[in-house]
């Protein structure tokens, strides 16, 4: 173990920089093209980290810009860790460019877009791989390192992987709080629509991605003068996994409407602000 803290602490530095050249790359998921199913950008990360492993002397196989793996070793593959590099929007709040990594002293952190979730991850994998490889250390299977450019929106990428590629029978990501979580809450993403008409509400507008809590809800209604005036509501952004650190705008506007309208006030019914467990 000592020859491995050495070997981290040698490459620290290398690490960072790394880290910060993926965090520069803006990889929310964009509009697909030919070559990059999910925006140049997670195509960029994929990219740039598969250069960095076939760099370290890896065998790369890159899946068609959906994902790509890493192979540590020449053995029959009887471990994976999977990785995503592709990000949450930015949202309001940052202090700084979330696209430039920082450190801070006062918390010895490294911040920046992604460096959590999961960024830093992938690096911490990749050069624990690589320590393991050149440290000589003896494996009697053989390692993976997969990384995806969709997780934050449906994980896509694994899809398409698993029908092109097959799973090593034991995989983990490191993507989650120490030392292992096998079960996550559930999800329900449904699309619904209804007619809306209403003598003083033109529209709202609100939310930016389906796993955010929504920080802003602009609602354009029609004046006592016939005017459109707007009426934005703001809220707290959060991880749609942790809605109890945020503050659903939306829900704030339902809370408040006092009109007659029976969609608004049955969505506010329905979703009741504050609430967020599915009761």
């Amino acid at each position: 173990m000592s020859n491995i803290r050495d070997y981290l602490e040698a490459h620290k530095q290398e690490m960072i920089d790394l880290l910060s050249a993926l965090v520069a790359i803006p990889s929310v998921q964009g509009k697909a093209e030919e070559g990059a199913p999910f925006g140049k950008e997670p195509a960029e990360a994929l990219a740039l980290m598969l250069d960095k492993c076939r760099e370290f002397g890896f065998t790369v196989d890159n899946v068609e810009n959906y994902a790509g793996s890493a192979d540590v070793n020449d053995l029959p593959v009887g471990l994976a860790v999977l990785n995503h590099l592709d990000v949450v929007p930015v949202g309001a709040g940052w202090t700084t460019d979330p696209f430039v990594l920082r450190y801070e002293p006062e918390t010895d952190k490294l911040v920046g877009r992604g460096a959590i979730d999961n960024k830093g991850p992938a690096v911490a994998a990749l050069f624990a791989a690589r320590a393991v490889r050149e440290l000589g250390l003896p494996l009697k299977k053989g390692i993976r390192l997969i990384f995806g450019t969709n997780e934050e929106n449906g994980s896509a990428d694994l899809e398409y992987y698993r029908k092109h590629r097959e799973l090593p029978p034991m995989v983990f990501t490191p993507d989650g709080e120490y030392p292992v979580i096998n079960a996550e809450k559930g999800m329900l993403r449904v699309w619904f629509s209804s007619d809306f008409d209403d003598d003083e509400i033109l529209d709202i507008q609100a939310g930016t991605v389906i796993n955010a809590v929504p920080q802003f809800c602009t609602v354009n209604i029609e004046n006592d003068e016939g005017e459109p005036e707007e009426a934005v509501y703001e809220g707290v952004s959060a991880h749609a996994s942790t809605p109890e650190k945020g503050e659903n705008a939306i829900t704030m506007f339902l809370d408040s409407y006092c009109g007659e309208n029976m969609l608004i006030r049955s969505l506010g019914e329905l979703f009741p602000h504050g609430e967020f467990s599915g009761r």
